[in-house]
Formats: C-alpha cells, sequence, structure tokens
C-alpha cells in the first residue's frame, strides 16, 4: 500500500502559499475561474458535494420541487468552495458533461442566470441591488435603494426572477451584513420577504 507521501502529488505552490491565499471569496472565484477547469482539476467531489450537485441540478432543470439548500459546516469547512463548484457546473454546460454524468437533468438546460453575494461585501445598493445588477436587472430594483433601504416583497422577487432562463442565486457569509447596516437602516430594511423569501423562490 502507498504512503500518503507516494501518493499524493503537491500542486506547485502548495508549500509557498500564504494563509490569506486560501480564503475564498464566492463573488470573485464565480467570476474569475474561467470555465471550471481548473477549479474541478484541484477539486475532489466528495458525497455531500455529488449530493448537493445532483439535487441542484435537477431544480434548475425544473425536474425537482427542493429550493433551498441551506449548507451547514464549521467554519473552514469548505462551503464556499462546495458553492462556486455548484455555480460553476450551472454556468456551464460543458462542464457537466464531465462532472455530471448520468444526471439526466444535466442536459435539460444550458446556462443559469447567476447571481452571488458575500455578506462581507457592502454595496451602496445593498444586497438586493447587487443581485439584481448581476441578473441584468438593475433598473428593475433601483427603486429599493435610491431613497433607503427598502426591501422588496415577494412579488418583486419573483419578477426579477421572471423568464425562461434558470436563475441560480448563492449567498455566504451573510451574518455581517446584519452588523454592517446601522440599527436605522436594517429597521427599515427589515421584511419576512427580503431574504427568506428569496431563498425558496431561486
Amino acid at each position: 500500500m502507498k504512503t500518503v507521501r507516494d501518493a499524493c502529488q503537491l500542486q506547485d505552490n502548495a508549500l509557498s502559499i500564504k494563509l490569506g491565499d486560501q480564503i475564498e471569496q464566492l463573488d470573485e472565484l464565480i467570476t474569475g475561474e474561467g470555465d471550471g477547469t481548473a477549479y474541478f482539476a484541484k477539486t475532489y467531489i466528495t458525497q455531500g458535494m455529488q449530493d448537493l450537485i445532483s439535487e441542484g441540478i435537477a431544480r434548475l432543470a425544473g425536474a425537482s420541487s427542493q429550493a433551498v439548500f441551506h449548507l451547514k459546516q464549521a467554519m473552514g469547512g469548505g462551503k464556499t468552495h462546495l458553492l462556486v463548484g455548484f455555480g460553476l457546473l450551472a454556468k456551464h454546460p460543458g462542464l457537466r458533461k464531465t462532472y455530471c454524468a448520468g444526471m439526466s437533468a444535466a442536459s435539460a438546460f444550458t446556462s443559469s442566470n447567476i447571481a452571488s453575494f458575500n455578506g462581507r461585501n457592502n454595496p451602496d445598493h445593498f444586497f438586493w441591488g447587487e443581485i439584481a445588477d448581476q441578473l441584468g436587472k438593475v433598473e428593475q430594483f433601483k427603486a429599493f435603494w435610491t431613497s433607503g433601504p427598502k426591501a422588496p416583497d415577494e412579488k418583486d422577487w419573483l419578477k426579477l426572477f421572471d423568464g425562461d432562463q434558470s436563475v441560480l442565486i448563492l449567498l455566504d457569509e451573510m451574518r455581517p451584513t446584519s452588523t454592517i447596516l446601522t440599527p436605522r437602516k436594517l429597521a427599515m430594511a427589515r421584511s419576512p420577504t427580503s431574504l427568506p423569501a428569496l431563498l425558496p423562490i431561486c
């Protein structure tokens, strides 16, 4: 039997990488991973990741009613890395041919319209404006920040997501969002449909 040293091949920068370089940012990685080939070349697909991919792809293809996936892992458990991988598969049909082989839903749609938000960011148009911007419909949500934060309600989200293309919303590190907003802004923005309603719709 091979030892770990014999069986594993280190990446070129494995011994020189800085700790800060290992901290992943969801919004940056989704737009910066190219076609996803490099990502999957360095990623081992665990059973948990496979389950998310299978169920998530089925949802995007309209073959499942499971709309919300809440990842629960300890800090450093790989949640962001997993979200990036799923986002890349939703975005690139070519990747699904390789990593979703055998899934009938994988070829049922082309590319999903994807928006990702890292809760450590603090955009002037708030997280709902950032999502609308990434989906190419920023003007549709402009009224919800021009005069201060006003959370969209369910019908607003439904209208934003309306269309023939499947929509995937990826949210990460959302807890800091509540601390970035001042108490007054948080009170103005709070709505039963501001965040909880967003997730089931996606």
